[in-house]
């Protein structure tokens, strides 16, 4: 068992031939990492920064995973093909795909979910891909143990074709966003954007859409698309009824 209490494993970078994983931490067959505190970041490797392999166990209930990058495979910030268990404070974001723009976090080999042992606090937060891409009528569950230990929020997808929301047994799943009638800045608001504007490109500030409403509120919001000869490049509303 490894337990990691503090410090930073930074800028490491595994360079297999043919496969590397875990330019910061490979947990092998059957090995446990506790992560409560500290920072595992700039890591590179076929598959980022934490990799996980199938009997293995990676518990974390601190500490933050970001800016790692998969620079082959899936798992900028952690490939999950064994246990992966949560709670407390998590950070797992900002990790990305050799193209350092694509967002890859935690991905979730086929089958995996994220275990929730405990309470998450506000400050959690995990990017998630699957292996399994979502489908109309066939959404992929991602949490186990979520009741009473957590909300959708805490997670968000790393796909913004996907949202995040609870299943009937309040567990997290990852399903295709709803999309609406309204454009920002040459992007379509969907219900995976909706809430928060501001990560479309040329939107800055407080920016957010109710669907139930049909309501765009910016609070000090600007909308910068320079994309030329678009019509309403910067808000196109096609829907039907008073926005």
């Amino acid at each position: 068992t490894f337990t990691m209490t503090g410090g930073t494993i930074e800028g490491n970078k595994a360079t297999g031939t043919s496969y590397s994983g875990g330019g910061g931490v490979y947990v092998n067959y059957s090995a446990n990492f506790i992560m409560t505190s500290g920072s595992i970041e700039g890591n590179t490797a076929s598959s980022g920064g934490v990799y996980v392999a199938p009997s293995a166990t990676f518990t974390m209930t601190g500490g933050s995973i970001k800016g790692n990058t998969a620079t082959a495979y899936f798992g900028g910030g952690v490939y999950v093909n064994g246990t992966f268990s949560i709670s407390g404070s998590p950070q797992i974001k900002e990790n990305t795909l050799a193209d350092a723009t694509t967002a890859n976090n935690v991905y979730l080999y086929s089958g995996k979910t994220i275990t929730v042992t405990g309470a998450l606090s506000d400050a959690a937060s995990i990017g998630v891909t699957t292996e399994i891409a979502p489908a109309e009528g066939a959404p992929v569950t991602i949490t186990s143990g979520l009741s009473g230990n957590g909300i959708a929020n805490h997670f968000s997808s790393d796909n913004s074709a996907y949202t995040v929301a609870l299943n009937d047994s309040s567990e997290a799943q990852l399903e295709l966003a709803t999309p609406y009638d309204l454009w920002i800045a040459g992007t379509q608001v969907t219900s995976a954007n909706a809430g928060d504007l501001s990560v479309i490109d040329g939107v800055n500030g407080t920016a957010s859409y109710d669907a139930a409403t049909n309501t765009l509120t910016l609070n000090g919001a600007t909308i910068d698309n320079s994309t030329v000869g678009e019509t309403g490049a910067g808000i196109q509303y096609l829907g039907a009824g008073t926005f």
